[in-house]
């Protein structure tokens, strides 16, 4: 097992401890290790094996998903103590699933994956259930219904009849009060010489993060919000209701469905929402900014915080609000609440430097600070 794992430098070490002590609910029970077979952990860095930058962006990827799940868990059923099984579908290494069973008891979450070797990987390490996948549909066997399903990052790869066909599939296992969440690629994200297609889909094989699956099964997915529309409305033989939530994972689109009314009801929102890149210390200041997907809920206040200490604060006085590139930040969200922190202490991992800001309905949201000053663990 160990030689299937990353052996981290002094300097992944300190960020990985980071992480434990700041953002694990139980700092003694949070795992770091990281299966060097995981491929969005390498995705993006030549040198994944020494680079402090892999282990921060996987470990704050991860806390990107479970923010977002935890707000939809918390409006549909009051909290993650109230889903009964949760199954994340697609979730490779366990990059998500890390977090996850910080929030619910490991016999709760089941994990599924193509790659054998992840789903096995993920038993042995968080203790999860597991299910191995396929590429089609028909052939995934579930015994159990979900009352929570997630797929980051699949239907952002998939070619047309693999969309429509999982979709239906995923959705057939949700139990009656049970809530779907899926993220795909916006139409806006288009580079501007490859138009959209009229059919609102359009797929390039030769884009894939995955180079060991077929690029006639897994490339490059972009659909326009009608389309994703018209595919739940079939997909679910016109039952239930959705919701977009523009923006919501990374530069990915949310969408929400449930068995019930609800997700057309209530359109949820998913919580406080962060930039998609680090927020960079540089020479002891950096600029910061968050929003919210919900317009009745604003964020109030911004605050750096060092070894849990408020060590500078801003309530919104001097800061600006814009609207920003309806790109990246839609009209649909009320505009964001944006400071500039001065001062800080540059080495923000063995000072526990970290940015939290709290908004007007109550929520809280804690995010990482990223520095090149990663010296050894004092």
């Amino acid at each position: 097992m160990t030689r299937d794992l990353y052996s981290f430098g002094a300097e992944q070490q300190v960020v990985a401890e980071y992480f434990r002590r700041n953002f694990a609910k139980d700092s003694d029970r949070f795992i770091t290790a990281i299966d060097r077979r995981c491929q969005m952990y390498a995705y993006g860095f030549p040198r994944p094996e020494s680079d402090p930058g892999a282990v921060f962006n996987y470990f704050d990827s991860g806390l990107k998903m479970l923010h977002p799940l935890r707000a939809l868990a918390r409006w549909k059923f009051g909290g993650f103590s109230k889903v009964g099984r949760l199954l994340d579908f697609a979730s490779g290494f366990g990059r998500l699933t890390r977090f996850l069973v910080q929030e619910l008891p490991a016999s709760a979450i089941v994990v599924s994956d193509i790659q054998a070797d992840a789903v096995e990987s993920q038993r042995r390490a968080f203790g999860v259930d597991g299910l191995v996948s396929a590429t089609d549909p028909a052939r995934l066997r579930s015994p159990d219904l979900f009352d929570m399903i997630f797929v980051a990052s699949l239907f952002t790869h998939l070619p047309e009849s693999r969309f429509h066909e999982w979709l239906a599939r995923l959705m057939d296992l949700l139990t009656p009060n049970g809530m779907l969440v899926f993220s795909v690629h916006d139409e806006s994200l288009l580079i501007p010489h490859r138009p959209m297609p009229s059919s609102g889909f359009d797929y390039n094989p030769g884009v894939s993060e995955i180079d060991s699956l077929e690029r006639s099964e897994y490339g490059s997915t972009h659909v326009s919000a009608s389309f994703v529309s018209r595919a739940i409305e079939a997909a679910s033989r016109g039952k239930g209701s959705h919701h977009r939530i523009p923006r919501a994972l990374w530069h990915h689109d949310l969408y929400v469905y449930t068995r019930d009314s609800s997700a057309g009801d209530a359109k949820p929102g998913a919580g406080i929402m962060v930039p998609q890149q680090f927020v960079v210390v540089r020479s002891g200041s950096f600029p910061a900014w968050f929003l919210e997907t919900d317009r009745a809920h604003r964020v109030r206040r911004v605050e750096v915080l060092r070894r849990g200490e408020v060590f500078a604060a801003s309530d919104g006085s001097g800061a600006i609000c814009f609207e920003g590139d309806s790109r990246f930040l839609p009209n649909a969200w009320a505009p964001p609440l944006y400071t500039v922190f001065r001062g800080v202490p540059e080495d923000v991992f063995r000072n526990d430097v970290v940015l939290k800001a709290h908004s007007t309905s109550g929520e809280t949201r804690t995010m990482p600070l990223w520095s090149h000053v990663t010296g050894p663990a004092e």
